[in-house]
């Protein structure tokens, strides 16, 4: 249920009754909205953000009692999922047993269970985190004392190790692809909403749960501090019931701040402050008797009186707040644009300590940058007519290597500022000049090309010149069939004028041209400004290592992703189980997106170019590790001599089925019986043992080749010429 306050007021009643249609058309009963409207003080944003939440919580209510009706409904379909998705795989793989073995240099690919493609794409990208990957494998499990923690921390455990299994056999395994199955699991236990059946499960939300439990898997706090930030939690749960849960509590805020000893903490979340900065209106200061006094006195001095007090005076705010996913808009076009403009919020209506509410501003600047810095671009939009969440399948752009430095944290804000400002100055040019050329590539009613009209009608009208002369021996009557209409020439008027014509809209073709060309030249030198003023520092610098890839609408699709190997610098694509080498060039193109494709960048992760770990010495795993990699890699390679040995016997079967048929169809014919009497022929031969299959095949061969059977069969019947007929 939705939190009430204190009934509204008439004024906020009448407001009530005019946001009332508005949320209506998205599909809210009007109880729901008026509940919304009591809890947020009629704000539209909070009650929006509010309903939504709260229709996400009579859904998952509604599920659950479906559940309760049959609670091993959804765990067998799990289940059922899981077994046709392998079942599927193990017939692929018998039929190309070597193509299971790893080959040397590749990585190694991830089995889909079943509409889990979300779920692998996030482990890859872990996996190529060398400090997660190294972090992971060399945790000795034996030295954990596992009874002394709670339930609920000894899952997260069994979680970490069963990642450092599925890494060790990503690491060192023989296979091409592994199972992720025990993770899946391990996952399931702690969160069940983690996989349901029939969805395509969105990456982001798996994401931010797994990055959430492997932090607190490696969290170092005792069962009291446990219990104590439990409580805290619960506490911001009831507080915030119902709004937007992406945000951060006030609590892990805190928790994250301070916590400097976690290492995942450390490489996925930096620190960032919030500057708020708000005018006050001062007018209110002015006494009655300061206004009697300079009425009666000196009605200019009180008019200065006004203009003085009436000043707005500046206050800035000064908070701390994780640095964590950054949420790109597709619409603004590219990375910096749009990572600008997330760090910038205004607010209308922002309520001060008083109660007044004045116009705000909240700049974010990164005091502490993470060593991951991860960008998730919303391409999602819900479309009021429909009612449907939408895919915007924009091209978005972003660099291979990013800098930070406009966006930190400095000592001088002026200068910052005055940055910020030019920046504005050229995004405003920028988007005026794609305006206009957008117009011209999407002209009129039709949305066709400006420039492909003028060169249609110059075609039409070169191809009457060139029947000038025929056109012109016509008859005025057999032109224009109406006799009325004397000394016109068609539809021009006179034969000239076709060439004027042609002159005219030529030389607004090569204006259009020429004017189109020295337009994008403006636009290229003013996106190259806006470039450089991004990177005129260069201490911060970033590098793209993985591209996660969604292909398909809102509602469905298909995750697969592109990861940079380090050490060779050479590009991979992660399909699932199917790993290839990828070119760079192609990606980025298609990592765009082009507003036909469906295939675009949906999520993008950098690491610190300064900071990535310079030590090429590999990880040293845990005796136990090794030998749960050693007896894997084993049962693997006898499953591959067993699936060989299969493949063998069934190509023998193959065979005798083949020789089968064969002789099914010469038992079928004419010469059956002749065949039938002498089929064990090779009785006569057992004394003689160096004959024995010498015979056999010679006599059938002859048989068989013979036309006129009564000629082997008198041959045959003379024991005297047997061993004649069989020398032969």
């Amino acid at each position: 249920m939705i939190r009430q306050n204190s009934n509204p007021s008439k004024e906020q009643q009448k407001e009530f009754k005019k946001l009332l249609p508005l949320f209506q058309d998205f599909g809210f009963g009007p109880e729901y909205v008026w509940d919304a409207f009591k809890f947020t003080n009629g704000n539209p944003n909070e009650m929006l953000n509010l309903l939504v939440e709260q229709s996400k919580v009579n859904n998952e209510i509604n599920q659950k009692l479906s559940q309760s009706k049959n609670p091993d409904s959804e765990q067998n379909q799990i289940k059922e999922a899981i077994k046709q998705s392998l079942q599927q795989q193990q017939n692929e793989d018998i039929q190309n047993p070597e193509e299971l073995i790893r080959k040397p240099e590749f990585p190694v690919g991830l089995q889909n269970l079943g509409q889990t493609c979300y779920f692998n794409v996030v482990i890859q990208t872990l996996f190529q985190i060398r400090e997660v990957r190294d972090l992971i494998l060399k945790i000795d499990f034996d030295q954990i004392k596992h009874e002394l923690y709670p339930l609920n921390k000894q899952k997260k455990f069994k979680l970490l190790k069963e990642f450092q299994i599925l890494f060790g056999m990503m690491l060192k395994g023989k296979k091409s692809y592994t199972i992720p199955l025990e993770l899946f699991e391990a996952f399931k236990s702690i969160n069940d909403n983690v996989f349901k059946i029939g969805e395509q499960a969105d990456f982001f939300e798996f994401q931010n749960t797994c990055f959430e439990l492997i932090e607190e898997a490696f969290d170092t706090d005792d069962q009291q501090q446990i219990e104590q930030k439990q409580k805290q939690e619960n506490t911001d749960q009831e507080l915030n019931n119902g709004f937007n849960q992406s945000i951060l509590k006030k609590s892990q805020i805190q928790e994250k701040l301070k916590n400097n000893k976690n290492p995942i903490t450390k490489l996925f979340y930096g620190v960032s402050q919030e500057v708020i900065q708000f005018y006050v209106n001062n007018f209110g200061q002015i006494t009655l008797l300061q206004i009697v006094k300079y009425l009666y006195v000196n009605i200019e001095q009180f008019f200065q009186l006004i203009k003085q007090n009436n000043q707005q005076a500046e206050i800035k705010k000064y908070q701390e707040q994780i640095q964590g996913i950054v949420n790109l808009d597709v619409k603004l076009g590219d990375l910096y644009k749009s990572f600008s403009n997330s760090q910038k919020i205004v607010i209308d209506e922002y309520q001060t300590k008083d109660g007044n509410k004045t116009s705000a501003q909240i700049d974010t600047k990164i005091k502490t940058p993470p060593y991951i810095l991860n960008f998730y671009i919303n391409r999602m939009s819900f479309n009021r007519k429909t009612l449907q969440p939408e895919k915007d399948q924009s091209k978005f752009y972003f660099p291979k290597e990013m800098f930070l430095d406009l966006f930190m944290q400095q000592e001088s804000e002026q200068n910052q500022q005055n940055s910020y400002d030019n920046l504005q100055i050229i995004e405003r040019k920028i988007q005026k000049l794609e305006e206009v050329l957008q117009n011209w590539e999407e002209y009129g009613e039709y949305n066709l090309k400006l420039e492909h009209c003028f060169t249609n009608v110059l075609n039409f009208l070169k191809l009457q010149r060139e029947n000038e002369e025929e056109f012109t021996n016509l008859e005025e009557s057999e032109v224009l069939g109406i006799d009325e209409l004397e000394g016109k020439f068609g539809v021009l008027g006179n034969v000239n004028d076709f060439k004027t014509t042609i002159n005219t809209v030529q030389n607004y073709h090569d204006q259009l041209k020429n004017k189109k060309q020295k337009l994008q030249e403006k636009l290229k030198i003013l996106k190259e400004q806006k470039k450089k003023m991004y990177e005129q520092n260069q201490n911060q610098k970033y590098e793209l290592f993985s591209i996660l890839m969604h292909d398909g609408e809102a509602m469905s699709g298909h995750y697969y992703c592109y990861i940079l190997d380090d050490k060779t610098g050479e590009w991979w694509k992660f399909n699932d189980r199917i790993v290839t080498k990828a070119n760079e060039q192609e990606i980025f193109e298609e990592a765009y997106g082009n507003g036909n494709s469906k295939k675009n960048a949906c999520c993008l992760f950098y690491r610190n170019a300064k900071e990535k770990i310079k030590n090429t010495q590999p990880v040293t795993l845990t005796a136990r590790l090794k030998q749960e990699i050693v007896k894997r890699d084993r049962q693997f390679l006898e499953d591959i001599d067993i699936t060989r040995v299969q493949n063998g016997l069934e190509g023998l079967k193959i065979n005798m089925g083949q020789i089968i048929k064969r002789h099914q169809k010469i038992l079928d014919s004419p010469n059956k019986s002749f065949i039938e009497k002498f089929a064990d022929f090779d009785r006569f031969l057992l004394n003689e043992e160096s004959f024995k299959k010498f015979s056999n095949y010679s006599i059938f061969s002859k048989l068989l080749k013979n036309a006129n059977t009564d000629q082997v069969l008198e041959v045959l019947n003379s024991k005297q010429n047997l061993e004649k007929a069989i020398i032969e």
